[in-house]
C-alpha cells in the first residue's frame, strides 16, 4: 500500500459516510498557526470554544507498541494519519481549559510534562488548565522504547505539533452554545472476561487474550458492556460546530503482533465520516475501556481485522451522527473549573514472594518459543497465570510501596463534568460515577495525562486475568479512593457553580 497523504501539516482525509476512498488533501484554515498575539489571549467575550488539529504522522519509520515487544515491529507503512486534537474552551471570566486528544497509545509522566511545557510557552495556558487524552490505538510508535533515537525525534515532533494544534484552537476561538446527548451503541463493545461453569458446575474465569477454547452456552461475560455514546456539541457563531465523541473500545483492529501498518484505528474512519456527513470539526474521547473489546467471540459478528476498522468507525459514526441531529439538549455553560490532584496509591507487593519462580516462568517462555499455553500450563503450579503475570510481579516489586497518581477533574457551569486518570479504567467504575455525578452529563477521560497502565474494579478485578495481573496498585483500595477523590471534587465543583 502507498502512503496515503505526505506529511503535511494538519491534512485532512475526507471520507464518505459508507465509502472507503481518498480526497484531495485539504489544509484546513482553523489548522493555520497563529501570529504571537494570537496565542497570548482569546479574543471576544462571553463562552468561546475553538478547535485545532496538528498531525502526529512520524516522518521515519519507527519501532510500534501495543502489540509484543517493539524491537519486532518496525512500521513499514501507513494505514492512516494520526493527529493531536484540541478544543479550546474560555469562559466569561476568560479562563481558558485545553482538551487535547491524540492518536497515541499512552503517553508516560515525564513526555506528557514536556508537552504542557511546550503549549504553555506557545499560548500562556499554564499546564494545570491542559488535559492530555489518547486514543489508545494499538498501532503507533512505542514511545517507551527511550533508547531509539527515530523515537526520540519523534517525541520532539510531538512537542512542536501539540504545540501548533492548541495554537490554531485559542486562534480559531468563537461564541459557542453547548449541547449534550447520548445515544446506545449496542453490540459494538464488549467485555472481554468470561465465566464458564465447567462439567464439575465450578466457575472459572478468564480473559479474552489467551484463545480461550471453551465458548459455548455455559461461557457468559462477567459483566455487561456500557454501550452508550455520550456526545458533546458545541454550536459556534461564525465556524463550523465542534462535535466530541466519547466512547469506550479498544483500539485494537489495525494492530496485531505481524501487523506493520500505522493507524488510528477506527478513530480515523469514525473522524473522516462524522466530519463529512456533518460539516463539522470532530474528535474521539476514549472513555473507560481498559476491559472492552470492539468485537464479541460470543456472537457470529467478529471485529478481529485490519479490513474491519474502517466499516466499525462508520458504524460508530452513525451513532454519532444520529445523537447528533436527534439527541442532543442545549445545556448552560458558565464557569470552568479544573483541579488536578496528586492521589496516593498503595502499589501492589502480594506478589513479590514468588519473585524466584516468576523468572523461571519468563525464561520458561523464552526457550519454548514464547508459546503463552505452555507458560500458562508451566506457572499454575506457582500461583503464576502468565508469562504477562510474571513480568508484572518483578516490575512491581522495584517499586516503593506507594506512588502518586495524577487524577484530573474539570467542569464547565453546573452541567457537564469530566474526570480522567493516567491508565486504563475499567467500565463499571465509570457506570457508578456517572450514577454518583452531580452533573447532567459526566464524561469519563481514559488514557489522560500519563500512564499507569490498569486499573480493575469490580467482577473483573476479583481474578486472574492480564489486567489484573498487570495492574500495578492494589485492588480493592486503588480505583474505589479514585472514585472517592473524583466524586468529592465533582461535588464541590457543582457546589462552587451555583453560587
Amino acid at each position: 500500500m502507498k502512503r496515503l497523504l505526505t506529511m503535511l501539516l494538519c491534512a485532512v482525509l475526507l471520507f464518505g459516510l459508507f465509502a472507503c476512498g481518498g480526497g484531495d488533501q485539504q489544509i484546513p484554515e482553523t489548522t493555520a498557526v497563529p501570529t504571537t498575539e494570537d496565542t497570548l489571549t482569546v479574543k471576544g467575550e462571553g463562552f468561546r470554544v475553538g478547535f485545532g488539529r496538528a498531525i502526529i504522522t512520524p516522518e521515519e519509520n519507527l519501532p510500534l507498541g501495543g502489540f509484543g515487544t517493539s524491537s519486532t515491529r518496525v512500521m513499514n507503512d501507513v494505514l492512516d494519519d494520526t493527529y493531536v486534537t484540541c478544543i479550546a474552551m474560555t469562559d466569561e471570566q476568560d479562563n481558558t481549559y485545553l482538551l487535547m486528544l491524540v492518536d497515541l497509545q499512552r503517553i508516560e509522566d515525564v513526555l506528557i510534562e514536556l508537552l504542557r511545557v511546550s503549549v504553555t510557552d506557545a499560548t500562556g495556558i499554564p499546564g494545570e488548565n491542559i488535559t492530555i487524552s489518547c486514543s489508545h490505538t494499538h498501532s503507533i510508535p512505542d514511545l517507551t522504547y527511550d533508547t531509539h533515537e527515530g523515537i526520540q525525534r519523534y517525541k520532539n515532533l510531538l512537542t512542536q505539533r501539540f504545540a501548533q494544534a492548541a495554537q490554531a484552537a485559542i486562534a480559531d476561538s468563537l461564541p459557542a452554545t453547548m449541547y449534550v446527548g447520548s445515544r446506545d451503541a449496542e453490540g459494538l463493545n464488549f467485555v472481554k472476561h468470561y465465566q464458564h461453569t465447567d462439567e464439575n458446575g465450578q466457575v472459572q474465569y478468564f480473559g479474552d487474550n489467551f484463545g480461550v477454547s471453551v465458548i459455548d452456552d455455559t461461557t457468559h461475560h462477567v459483566t455487561e458492556a456500557y454501550n452508550a455514546m455520550h456526545m458533546l456539541q458545541f454550536k459556534r457563531e461564525g465556524g463550523k460546530d465542534i462535535v466530541i465523541s466519547n466512547f469506550r473500545s479498544h483500539p485494537t483492529l489495525t494492530g496485531g503482533s505481524s501487523e506493520l501498518n500505522l493507524s488510528s484505528d477506527f478513530i480515523g474512519p469514525m473522524r473522516d465520516a462524522v466530519e463529512t456527513e456533518l460539516d463539522c470539526h470532530f474528535a474521539f474521547m476514549q472513555g473507560a475501556c481498559g476491559n472492552i473489546n470492539p468485537r464479541s467471540r460470543l456472537s457470529n459478528e467478529n471485529f478481529g481485522t485490519e479490513e474491519n476498522h474502517v466499516e466499525y468507525g462508520y458504524r460508530l459514526a452513525q451513532v454519532a451522527v444520529a445523537c447528533i441531529r436527534e439527541d442532543m439538549q442545549e445545556k448552560e455553560t458558565g464557569r470552568i473549573q479544573s483541579e488536578k490532584i496528586l492521589f496516593e496509591a498503595k502499589v501492589d507487593h502480594s506478589g513479590d514472594a514468588l519473585i524466584p519462580y516468576a523468572k523461571l516462568v519468563q525464561q520458561y517462555w523464552k526457550d519454548n518459543n514464547r508459546n503463552h499455553t505452555l507458560t500458562n500450563a508451566y506457572g499454575r503450579p506457582y500461583g503464576i497465570s502468565s508469562y504477562y503475570h510474571a513480568s508484572a510481579i518483578i516490575l512491581k516489586a522495584q517499586l516503593p510501596q506507594t506512588q502518586q497518581i495524577e487524577l484530573d477533574v474539570f467542569s464547565i457551569g453546573d452541567t457537564v463534568g469530566f474526570f480522567s486518570a493516567p491508565g486504563e479504567l475499567f467500565d463499571l467504575m465509570s457506570i457508578e460515577m456517572e450514577e454518583a455525578s452531580p452533573f447532567d452529563m459526566t464524561y469519563t477521560v481514559g488514557f489522560a495525562n500519563g500512564d499507569w497502565k490498569y486499573f480493575p474494579y469490580g467482577p473483573c478485578a476479583q481474578y486472574a486475568s492480564y489486567e489484573s495481573d498487570y495492574g500495578r496498585f492494589e485492588v480493592g483500595t486503588t480505583a474505589e479512593g479514585m472514585m472517592d477523590t473524583w466524586l468529592e471534587t465533582l461535588n464541590k465543583f457543582h457546589a462552587n457553580a451555583a453560587e
